[in-house]
């Protein structure tokens, strides 16, 4: 008297087959995975530096450049490049009936900030745009363009910097897990 137990094997090797395939796949995962994180951080890139900073989000923009991950190379950045910004680019208030202060707000958390120059600070219209100059010596001219920071120290400074890094994690851990699903949904299917 023996009792026969018969296990089916077609479910296992179908799960071996699929797993083939799914090895195969595991790189473009990965590389769909890290791609998603970079264009999600740059939306927030812009979204971050423009809620620290009275800039818009198209001048941070346009100092960004992207490097997307591929399958044999999953290496993937995001890279700021710029100038210092003229004053034009922030709020610029000009006050005062004797002596004209120039005043100009860069961050938004602050008010706005008196530029302190020798000689005085002065605002121009210059190619459409009102600009801060002062004079470079006692002469009328040559005139100087003021600048102050450029995109890529506003993205370096403390605050934007910790709050990307911490955001690109989150994003990754969500985005692999989610390629992983999708393609396991793949296999499946199969």
């Amino acid at each position: 008297m023996g009792s026969k137990i018969v296990i089916d094997t077609t479910q296992l090797n179908r799960v071996v087959v699929g797993l083939k395939d799914f090895e195969k796949q595991m790189p473009a995962a990965a590389m769909s995975a890290v791609n998603r994180t970079l264009d999600q951080i740059n939306t927030k890139l812009g979204r971050i530096v423009t809620k620290e900073y009275n800039i818009k989000v198209s001048d941070v923009k346009k100092t960004i450049t992207k490097n997307k991950a591929r399958k044999g190379n999953l290496r993937a950045f995001l890279k700021s490049e710029g100038r210092t910004l003229s004053f034009s680019h922030f709020r610029i208030s000009q006050s005062g009936k004797k002596v004209r202060k120039v005043k100009v707000k860069v961050k938004k958390s602050a008010g706005l900030k008196q530029i302190n120059t020798d000689p005085r600070a002065f605002v121009q219209t210059l190619n459409g745009k009102n600009q801060v100059l002062k004079r470079m010596g006692k002469d009328r001219y040559p005139v100087e363009v003021l600048r102050t920071l450029s995109v890529p120290q506003m993205i370096d400074s403390l605050n934007v910097s910790n709050q990307i890094q911490k955001d690109a994690n989150e994003i990754l851990a969500k985005r692999i897990e989610h390629e992983i699903e999708y393609r396991l949904k793949k296999v499946k299917a199969k």
